[in-house]
């Protein structure tokens, strides 16, 4: 059993979103229509084997009819022109802007969100000019945002409540991307292009070897030290260690490391790293994906069939041992889809607030991936305490910070409730023990095997909650051909062929916002959600393995099976006198001083012709935007020294819209008063 066995979806958008979508839905489950025709409009239409696969093919003549039968009807209203209500399914509407704002209903393609985000401003290289990423990332978060509104929807459903529609905005994904990037704009900077460094943490970057790139990122203290042992500068960490100094030395960091991997292969670099516990990793082309080791072991990429031409595609992600996707490798012809007789199902009046309502979440997380997940499922409704080391989360001293916490750490963990608490004292240990007993989800991030060694492992878990749905997320999965190697965000994307498409002339760059993590992230909060789902059906509980280079090769799927030079962003950025603009055909600026001409002049000019461009808003603009304001992207949370910044919902359900109401709290010890708030009452408790 599957969590969504029994479920219909009529795939109707054109967007390559909607195609996604429809994807993860049948993933999980679902039997999926896919509605087409001749000269329908969208750029889904030209992948259609990649999008047709695993779906039921059926003509837009029997489109009402497919209609009638969901019980999710995906759209995508800006490009297809639909308008219709559907009370009698839960409706998920795919478009650039959504249904509300200033520049809601105008049709924008994935890279001109980039533009007007910010995001295109956070890639390329330092000094040198703005690029939209490669591969259409926005439609992708779209397509998963869609999918777990979908699945939240359905519960509520389930639960008495009425059947309601989902607003999901690529605008809206892009503002969501910027949390390590925003610090900046609060602390009135406004953020700059780094290549492949972290803003906020050093050392992080691809670094010349005498046969390649390598990528070298470290967070902790303890990691940069071992790092500048193995590159023979052992007295570097003696007056710099902490991150905030290491950030205002960078070129000093940066310079020592290039004197030693400029003498050594990548192999030879990768080697000394790794068996030192040091993130690290090459770039892997588009090209060489289908043989790359870890995508092999995982089966994470298969060779399927459509008619008598073979293409690659991508397998289901959700591994775990309760259920399998079952994994289709032939293309169904055309109309040849089988409609379900069952109809949608109608809606009742009552029904939980939110969708998660009485669900508790247990976080073991840090940085990124399993912060973002957590937050996102406490903005549904469940309450998740977030257990941190004694010391605290080491994301909450990144500056910019104010009040002693870091904008970066506020914006990945609101609406959680933290403890601190020493696993490794045997009170602190029976302490999260009683939490994750009382528990529905745990959700984390840690090293693969961390878990397991604390006594917190699934086979552990499942001896007291048997209900548990478990997510963990790390960068190359559990079960990975790279067993015990370390992995952060920029590692995986270059392992994921995103890089490879996203080049200033030779130089394959990551997307300056943490792409790997966030797609992570929101690929465990749909797992989440689903998994709750079956659970109802079969009383038991779930464990995924989570995968950030599943994920992140996925998105560059519609690259796959075209020629290399098809491949790369939708256009190029054009320098005018301000910044600059995204136009999808950069001729049309020909003939024009664009160097003495404003973004805004450009765009005023041109626009009414119907050439397609936007201006590169930086972070700093794309934060104050109409579009951000009017969509509530950006909300202040009453904290104890005053409002901070959180960032909105981008999964805007109509009758149980996710809350965003307060910061996370300071890290509070497990008194027996902190305890007795969560429900664990105990003789004694850490005072």
């Amino acid at each position: 059993m599957r969590p969504l066995d029994g479920v219909t979806v009529a795939e109707l958008g054109g967007r390559i979103s909607a195609g996604a979508c429809g994807t993860l839905l049948a993933h999980l489950g679902a039997t999926v229509l896919y509605v087409e025709g001749q000269d329908l409009p969208g750029e889904k239409w030209a992948h259609r084997a990649t999008f047709a696969l695993g779906k039921e093919p059926v003509d837009t003549s029997r489109r009402e009819q497919s209609v009638a039968a969901a019980d999710i009807i995906i759209t995508s209203s800006d490009i297809d022109g639909e308008q219709t209500d559907y009370p009698q399914a839960i409706h998920i509407d795919l478009t650039a802007f959504g249904h509300t704002g200033p520049l809601a209903g105008k049709l924008y393609s994935d890279a001109l969100i980039q533009a007007l985000t910010g995001v295109a401003d956070t890639n390329g290289q330092e000094g040198g000019g703005p690029f939209a990423a490669g591969a259409p990332i926005l439609e992708y978060e779209a397509a998963i945002y869609g999918a777990a509104a979908a699945v939240a929807a359905l519960r509520v459903r389930r639960l008495g409540g009425p059947n309601q529609s989902a607003d999901v905005s690529l605008f809206d994904c892009g503002i969501n991307s910027l949390p390590t990037y925003l610090p900046a704009h609060h602390d009135g900077k406004i953020p700059v292009r780094e290549g492949n460094r972290h803003p906020l943490v050093v050392p992080w970057n691809s670094f010349s070897t005498s046969d390649g790139d390598v990528l070298i990122c470290t967070v902790s203290n303890e990691h940069f030290t071992i790092l500048c042992g193995i590159i023979g500068r052992p007295e570097i960490p003696e007056t710099i260690l902490e991150n905030n100094d290491r950030v205002a030395n960078r070129g000093l960091i940066e310079e020592a490391i290039t004197d030693w991997t400029s003498s050594h292969t990548v192999a030879e670099c990768m080697t000394a790293l790794s068996e030192a516990g040091i993130a690290s990793g090459p770039i892997t082309v588009i090209d060489d994906l289908p043989s790359e080791a870890n995508l092999v072991h995982r089966k994470s990429i298969i060779q399927a069939k459509d008619g008598e031409r073979l293409f690659l595609a991508k397998t289901p992600f959700f591994t775990n041992d309760a259920w399998t996707s079952a994994i289709a490798d032939t293309v169904k012809p055309a109309d040849s889809g089988k409609i379900p007789e069952a109809g949608g199902t109608a809606g009742g009046n009552g029904g939980p607030t939110l969708p998660l309502d009485g669900i508790r979440v247990i976080e073991f997380g840090q940085f990124t991936t399993a912060p973002l997940c957590a937050r996102h499922l406490a903005t549904l409704g469940a309450e998740v305490i977030k257990i941190e080391p004694v010391t605290g989360d080491v994301a909450r001293q990144w500056n910019p910070a104010r009040d002693d916490i870091g904008y970066y750490f506020m914006y990945s963990n609101a609406d959680k409730h933290a403890l601190a608490v020493n696993m490794r004292d045997e009170e602190g240990w029976n302490i999260v023990r009683d939490l994750i007993a009382s528990a529905d989800v745990i959700v984390q991030n840690m090293k693969p095997g961390s878990l397991d060694r604390l006594g917190f492992g699934w086979k552990d878990v499942q001896k007291f909650n048997p209900r548990m749905v478990c997510v963990g997320i790390s960068g190359f999965g559990d079960d990975s051909a790279y067993e015990g190697r370390p992995a952060v965000d920029t590692i995986v994307q270059g392992g994921s062929g995103i890089m490879d498409l996203t080049r200033d002339g030779d130089v394959p760059l990551s997307t300056g916002i943490s792409y790997s993590d966030i797609t992570g992230g929101q690929l465990a909060m749909l797992g989440v959600v689903a998994g709750l789902e079956l659970r109802e059906r079969t009383g038991k509980g779930m464990n995924y393995d989570i995968s950030m280079q599943d994920v992140t090769s996925w998105v560059t799927e519609t690259t796959w099976n075209i020629a290399a030079e098809q491949r790369g962003p939708n256009g190029a950025a054009v320098e005018c006198s301000d910044g600059y603009v995204w136009m999808e055909n950069p001729a049309d600026a020909d003939g024009i001083d664009t160097a003495s001409k404003t973004r805004a002049a450009m765009f005023g000019g041109l626009a009414p012709k119907g050439v397609k461009l936007a201006p590169i808003l930086n972070v700093s603009e794309a934060a104050i935007h109409p579009q951000t304001l009017a969509r509530a992207l950006i909300v202040d949370g009453e904290w104890e020294t005053g409002p901070w910044p959180l960032l909105g919902s981008p999964m805007k359900l109509s009758k149980t819209p996710p809350q965003v109401r307060r910061p996370i709290n300071r890290p509070e010890a497990p008194t027996a008063e902190v305890l007795a708030k969560f429900g664990i009452r105990r003789d004694t408790a850490a005072e």
